[in-house]
């Protein structure tokens, strides 16, 4: 056990003496005097297998290198050496199934960590997703014997994280051992946003289906890394556990990396690790939470996409260059954002991903339509395989500017038959009315109805997570349109100051 060891599994043993509510005393007696326990604790003595044994023993729960111990003794006696007392009949009793399991469940992290770090953030997902399931670093019981009401570390919701929504083929063998599917991936499908950012890069506000189930089991031999990724995915308190002064001696530096991304401390997680997925994830946290300027987040991107392109990782870099389109479009600066949608597109028709393709059409039709150019819009819209009830809205909004009204509401009835990928359905049904209402209605301006249609919508955006804000400020031309001709420009004034030099269009 190294000292980095050490002190990591010192704070497991902390961790679970004051989940238990117990004292140092209490916890040591009979195995080793309260001063030795003491330094253990604090990681200043290194204390030999038998006494972690018993101290586990005392605190129900099973560290990881109890488990290396016990099969490096396994493995002892098949040549012959002393048993140290393992079962000789049963020995999976002594630990060596465990073992066995918790080392592929090692090779799984080890295999998300890969991905995160070569930019297929779908497949990390999803994997992660898998090792859950395998209940070896979560489970419903954290540890053997414990009482589940005092010891369960629940997950709590996340506000941003790579998801399951990118596109089908970015990397992966197709081992479905892995849980991954003949197309590399296994994945959930998003909805691209350019609105927000598209889910391949933030989940929506409300929790994971799953996300309050999961506990997360300190005594884990991939505890570790499986307790940061948690905080990465799924926003484990991880503070519930451990002082970060505490853990961060245990880490190196790519997991202080990730522990910081845990704690929304972005710029903190790039001055640990100039990794080009670290430095995608930290620029877009710090644009997500307006913690910097829009200028530094694409320095930030530039550097990302730059270590990404000198480490070979194609898929990263078609990331990382999507994300500063969208970044500049939002500013707006919309030649920018066709020149890095551009080279979007080049990457990933190399790469052969549809899916991503699809996205980028959709951000690129966006792009185009807040430009004022419906037309080209309405084509790169239509160019996408597979639409949603994002690509139908704005096909319909394309067609409304383009005063083609009787498409419009022709192309408007597709949307009950496309896929809401994670959008409410009552929602969808009112941003489909406000539409229907300007292709119908002679006098819609002045309906109270359209009005109060309208700010409620743009209100809902508005006030919930992030994601949705850049589908606020989509909105903006006909809130400020609305609001003008009912004569509420103090109104209009102030909404726009949230938005400063952000109009995507004007309408007449």
């Amino acid at each position: 056990m190294d000292e980095k060891q050490a002190r990591y599994f010192a704070l497991l043993l902390k961790a679970r003496r004051k989940q238990k509510g117990w004292s140092q005393e209490s916890v040591c007696k009979g195995v080793c005097a309260i001063s030795y326990y003491s330094k253990i604790e604090s990681g200043i003595v290194i204390p030999n297998v038998q006494i972690l044994e018993e101290l586990a023993k005392h605190l129900q729960m099973e560290l990881p290198i109890l488990m290396d111990e016990r099969q490096m003794r396994i493995h002892d006696r098949g040549n012959g050496k002393a048993s140290n007392g393992l079962d000789d009949v049963n020995p999976e009793n002594s630990g060596a199934k465990g073992f066995d399991q918790a080392t592929k469940n090692d090779k799984m992290i080890a295999l998300v960590m890969q991905f995160l770090r070569s930019g297929h953030l779908d497949e990390a997902y999803i994997l992660f997703k898998k090792s859950l399931e395998s209940g070896n670093s979560i489970s419903s019981n954290p540890f053997s014997g414990a009482d589940q009401a005092d010891d369960s570390v629940y997950t709590r919701p996340s506000s941003m994280t790579p998801d399951a929504s990118l596109p089908d083929n970015y990397g992966g063998s197709g081992d479905h051992e892995t849980g991954l599917s003949e197309n590399g991936s296994g994945r959930e499908d998003g909805e691209s946003s350019h609105d927000g950012f598209s889910n391949s890069w933030e989940r929506n506000s409300a929790p994971d289906d799953e996300a309050d189930s999961y506990m997360f089991d300190l005594g884990h031999p991939c505890s570790l890394d499986t307790l940061l990724l948690l905080g990465l995915y799924q926003k484990v308190d991880l503070s519930s556990l451990f002082e970060p002064e505490e853990l961060l001696p245990c880490l190196n530096q790519e997991q202080k990396a990730v522990f910081f991304l845990d704690c929304n401390e972005y710029q903190r997680a790039a001055d640990y690790c100039e990794d080009g997925w670290v430095l995608l994830l930290s620029a877009f946290g710090l644009y997500r939470e307006r913690k910097t300027s829009d200028s530094k987040v694409l320095v930030q991107l530039e550097q990302a996409y730059l270590k990404a392109a000198k480490e070979g990782y194609a898929c990263l870099m078609a990331q990382i260059s999507h994300i500063t389109g969208m970044v500049y479009s939002n500013i707006p600066d919309y030649a920018s954002a066709m020149e890095y949608f551009t080279r979007t597109e080049r990457l990933l028709e190399e790469l052969k991903d549809q899916k991503a393709l699809d996205e980028l059409y959709y951000n690129i039709g966006c792009t185009l339509l807040e430009e004022g150019n419906y037309k080209q819009a309405l084509e790169k819209l239509e160019s996408v395989q597979r639409y949603s009830v994002m690509d139908i809205q704005k096909q319909v909004i394309c067609l409304e500017l383009m005063n083609r009204k009787e498409e419009a509401l022709e192309r408007m009835s597709q949307y009950k038959r496309a896929d809401l990928v994670g959008w409410d359905p009552d929602f969808v049904e009112r941003l489909f009315e406000l539409i229907r209402l300007r292709l119908v209605e002679e006098d819609w301006l002045h309906n109270p109805y359209y009005g109060e249609l309208l700010m409620g919508i743009y209100e809902e955006l508005y006030n919930t997570a992030d994601s949705h804000k850049g589908f606020a400020q989509f909105h903006l031309p006909w809130v400020i349109q609305y609001l003008k001709a009912n004569r509420q420009y103090a109104k209009a004034e102030s909404i726009l100051e949230n938005f400063p030099g952000k109009l995507p269009f004007t309408l007449s």
